[in-house]
């Protein structure tokens, strides 16, 4: 069952970080295995208040996890498919734009750096022909450098990339790359980590205490989209992060964003005039 499987690795990664003398990765870990049987016992005891769309798992809350020791992140992970807000934020808007955008046809998607809840909710949808890549990852379907893809162009109506474009050496490449596989009337969906109060900082190679990322973007980000020739606004839910939403053609994108300005639970943030869809 799936709520002994989550306990059972937060034990072993517990224990490994006790071996190798990891005090404080230990302590973060096996507390979050205090709060996930806490958690669990809510779910079987009180009423069910939240809902997975990806999996349609329901309990009384989503369950804490740690992202990267010391932190402990409450009221966020799936127990049952292992999704986190931005991902089921992420199947929200892509449901809205299957069922209206998109319509009944077939739609082909790419995910770079897949994560394997939205993999697994891709996948339960006949009519979404669905291929991932990685370098590195063993959940890509195929192994493949953002910066040189192998698709023809035009392949794909959607493409989603999240919080990977900080870790590509050549990040303009990779969107050229990206906006060359993209369909006419297509969809790219971005996520980064963005300083709205700095300018880009460029490492210049992977740093270990950044998560062993190249850099940090800063407001210009979105400025390195529009130079690669996308339309783009911004989409926000309430205390989430925000997604950009790009497009190459200005048409598409405004269709698309009154799409999910009808949506009452988002909230549209239109970024510098000179570079959006407007």
């Amino acid at each position: 069952m799936f709520y002994f499987r989550n306990k059972a690795i937060y034990i072993y990664v517990g224990l490994k970080s006790l071996r190798e003398l990891h005090l404080s990765d230990a302590k973060s870990y096996f507390l979050c295995l205090l709060h996930n049987i806490r958690e669990t016992l809510s779910d079987v005891s009180l009423a069910k208040n939240a809902h997975c769309v990806v999996c349609n798992w329901q309990g009384h809350d989503f369950h804490s996890f740690v992202p990267t020791p010391p932190y402990i992140r409450k009221s966020a992970i799936c127990p049952k498919c292992q999704s986190v807000e931005r991902y089921r934020d992420l199947v929200r808007k892509f449901m809205l734009l299957l069922d209206t955008y998109f319509s009944s046809r077939e739609v082909s998607v790419l995910e770079i750096a897949p994560n394997p809840s939205f993999t697994q909710y891709c996948n339960s949808i006949s009519r979404v022909k669905y291929m991932s890549i990685d370098l590195y990852s063993d959940f890509a379907i195929q192994k493949m450098d953002v910066e040189n893809m192998k698709f023809t162009a035009e392949s794909f109506d959607v493409v989603v990339c999240y919080h990977t474009l900080d870790y590509v050496t050549d990040d303009k490449k990779a969107m050229r790359e990206i906006f060359r596989v993209l369909k006419h009337k297509g969809v790219f969906i971005s996520q980064e980590s963005v300083d709205s109060f700095i300018m880009t900082e460029e490492w210049g190679k992977a740093v270990k205490a950044k998560q062993y990322r190249v850099r940090q973007y800063g407001t210009d980000f979105f400025q390195r989209l529009s130079q690669e020739g996308f339309f783009y606004f911004n989409v926000r839910l309430p205390g989430q992060s925000i997604s950009t939403y790009c497009f190459k053609d200005r048409a598409t994108g405004q269709f698309v964003e009154s799409l999910l300005a009808s949506d009452s639970l988002l909230e549209i943030a239109i970024t510098t005039p000179d570079t959006t869809i407007s």
